[in-house]
Protein backbone atom coordinates (compact mmCIF):
# COMPACT_ATOMS: atom_id res chain seq x y z
CA UNK A 1 0.00 0.00 0.00
CA UNK A 2 2.97 2.18 0.67
CA UNK A 3 4.48 1.81 -2.33
CA UNK A 4 1.81 2.68 -4.08
CA UNK A 5 0.61 5.70 -2.67
CA UNK A 6 4.74 6.92 -3.11
CA UNK A 7 4.38 6.12 -6.95
CA UNK A 8 1.05 7.78 -7.20
CA UNK A 9 1.97 11.10 -4.85
CA UNK A 10 5.40 11.36 -7.39
CA UNK A 11 3.45 10.54 -10.21
CA UNK A 12 0.98 13.00 -10.19
CA UNK A 13 3.93 15.66 -8.86
CA UNK A 14 5.42 15.67 -12.21
CA UNK A 15 4.58 15.97 -15.64
CA UNK A 16 4.34 12.72 -17.55
CA UNK A 17 6.93 14.06 -20.42
CA UNK A 18 9.53 13.84 -17.72
CA UNK A 19 9.84 9.88 -17.62
CA UNK A 20 9.78 9.18 -21.59
CA UNK A 21 13.42 8.22 -21.56
CA UNK A 22 14.88 5.02 -19.71
CA UNK A 23 17.61 2.81 -20.34
CA UNK A 24 18.79 -0.22 -17.97
CA UNK A 25 22.27 -0.36 -19.14
CA UNK A 26 24.09 3.25 -18.78
CA UNK A 27 28.28 3.43 -18.86
CA UNK A 28 28.07 2.63 -15.18
CA UNK A 29 25.88 -0.31 -15.61
CA UNK A 30 22.41 1.55 -14.34
CA UNK A 31 18.98 2.62 -15.22
CA UNK A 32 19.14 5.86 -16.99
CA UNK A 33 15.98 8.33 -16.67
CA UNK A 34 15.31 11.93 -18.26
CA UNK A 35 15.80 14.69 -15.99
CA UNK A 36 12.42 16.51 -15.06
CA UNK A 37 11.95 19.83 -16.21
CA UNK A 38 14.91 18.99 -18.48
CA UNK A 39 15.39 20.05 -21.49
CA UNK A 40 19.08 17.58 -21.36
CA UNK A 41 20.06 16.43 -18.48
CA UNK A 42 20.02 12.13 -18.03
CA UNK A 43 20.77 10.89 -14.15
CA UNK A 44 21.79 6.97 -13.83
CA UNK A 45 21.97 5.33 -10.76
CA UNK A 46 23.35 2.13 -9.69
CA UNK A 47 22.88 0.11 -6.06
CA UNK A 48 26.02 -1.27 -4.17
CA UNK A 49 24.49 -2.34 -0.99
CA UNK A 50 23.01 0.36 0.94
CA UNK A 51 25.32 3.05 -1.72
CA UNK A 52 22.90 4.72 -4.46
CA UNK A 53 25.57 6.57 -6.57
CA UNK A 54 24.34 8.85 -9.38
CA UNK A 55 26.17 10.05 -12.33
CA UNK A 56 24.63 12.99 -14.66
CA UNK A 57 25.61 13.46 -18.17
CA UNK A 58 23.73 15.89 -20.79
CA UNK A 59 21.68 15.20 -23.54
CA UNK A 60 24.58 13.84 -25.66
CA UNK A 61 26.16 11.37 -23.05
CA UNK A 62 28.86 13.76 -22.18
CA UNK A 63 29.50 13.43 -18.14
CA UNK A 64 28.63 16.93 -16.30
CA UNK A 65 30.96 18.03 -12.91
CA UNK A 66 29.71 17.07 -10.07
CA UNK A 67 31.13 19.80 -7.91
CA UNK A 68 28.22 22.18 -6.71
CA UNK A 69 25.51 19.81 -7.53
CA UNK A 70 23.14 19.01 -3.87
CA UNK A 71 20.89 16.24 -4.21
CA UNK A 72 18.88 14.27 -2.32
CA UNK A 73 17.02 10.40 -3.01
CA UNK A 74 14.15 8.72 -1.48
CA UNK A 75 14.37 5.10 -2.01
CA UNK A 76 11.34 2.67 -1.56
CA UNK A 77 12.38 -0.87 -1.03
CA UNK A 78 10.41 -4.05 1.00
CA UNK A 79 7.67 -1.59 1.64
CA UNK A 80 9.75 1.24 3.90
CA UNK A 81 10.60 4.63 2.41
CA UNK A 82 14.48 5.83 3.08
CA UNK A 83 15.11 9.51 2.20
CA UNK A 84 18.87 10.80 2.52
CA UNK A 85 20.71 13.11 1.13
CA UNK A 86 23.24 12.62 -2.01
CA UNK A 87 26.78 14.31 -2.12
CA UNK A 88 29.45 15.05 -4.82
CA UNK A 89 32.37 12.48 -5.02
CA UNK A 90 35.59 12.88 -7.58
CA UNK A 91 34.05 14.93 -10.24
CA UNK A 92 31.61 13.12 -12.04
CA UNK A 93 29.49 11.27 -8.88
CA UNK A 94 27.35 11.93 -6.33
CA UNK A 95 26.48 9.50 -3.33
CA UNK A 96 24.48 9.12 -0.45
CA UNK A 97 23.74 5.97 1.85
CA UNK A 98 20.86 4.65 3.16
CA UNK A 99 19.16 2.32 5.60
CA UNK A 100 17.39 0.20 2.83
CA UNK A 101 17.54 -3.35 1.91
CA UNK A 102 17.82 -4.44 -1.62
CA UNK A 103 14.49 -5.54 -3.30
CA UNK A 104 13.73 -6.51 -7.04
CA UNK A 105 10.93 -4.03 -7.03
CA UNK A 106 12.98 -0.92 -5.31
CA UNK A 107 12.53 2.33 -6.80
CA UNK A 108 13.84 5.74 -6.20
CA UNK A 109 13.22 9.41 -6.89
CA UNK A 110 16.15 11.18 -7.46
CA UNK A 111 16.21 14.78 -7.60
CA UNK A 112 19.16 17.02 -8.08
CA UNK A 113 20.24 21.04 -8.10
CA UNK A 114 22.12 21.55 -11.14
CA UNK A 115 22.94 25.43 -11.72
CA UNK A 116 20.23 26.65 -9.37
CA UNK A 117 17.79 24.31 -11.40
CA UNK A 118 16.26 21.14 -9.31
CA UNK A 119 15.64 18.08 -11.12
CA UNK A 120 13.74 14.87 -10.75
CA UNK A 121 13.76 11.51 -11.99
CA UNK A 122 12.05 8.52 -11.17
CA UNK A 123 13.48 4.72 -11.02
CA UNK A 124 11.32 2.62 -11.00
CA UNK A 125 13.99 -0.45 -12.40
CA UNK A 126 16.74 0.07 -9.92
CA UNK A 127 18.54 -2.89 -9.03
CA UNK A 128 21.71 -4.19 -7.34
CA UNK A 129 24.38 -4.26 -8.87
CA UNK A 130 26.00 -7.73 -8.44
CA UNK A 131 30.27 -6.89 -8.53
Amino acid sequence: MLQRVFLAVVLMSAPAYSFAHSMDNGPHGGEVEDANPGPSLHIEATVKGTTLNVYLTDGDGKPIAASGVTGNAVVLAQKKKDAFDLAPVGSEMMTGTGSFAADPDMKALISVTVSGVKQQALFSRLAEQKQ
